[in-house]
């Protein structure tokens, strides 16, 4: 017996993350924005290189992002809190 699936449902359940337009627009305001990197003493104005979203089963996320300095070093910040 063949069952038939709809192109909106997955076999994990209802959809309840943002869609990929919207999702990819997210991540191109967040890659595109300047933060404020504080290391060594000194604040730079940087763009992140890589960001990602860390969220631990039943605890808020938050988006964490690699951002290279002047200087060749990469350091790590967490530049936003998601809502739980």
């Amino acid at each position: 017996m063949e069952v038939e699936r709809s192109a909106t449902s997955s076999s994990r359940g209802p959809n309840k993350f943002i869609s990929w337009p919207r999702f990819l627009y997210v991540a191109e305001e967040i890659l595109n924005r300047e933060y404020e990197v504080e290391w060594g003493g000194r604040v730079y104005r940087l763009r992140p290189v890589k960001a990602w979203i860390l969220q631990p089963p039943g605890k808020p996320g938050v988006v964490v992002a690699l951002f290279r300095l002047p200087d060749g070093r990469t350091v790590r910040r967490v530049i936003m809190r998601l809502p739980p």
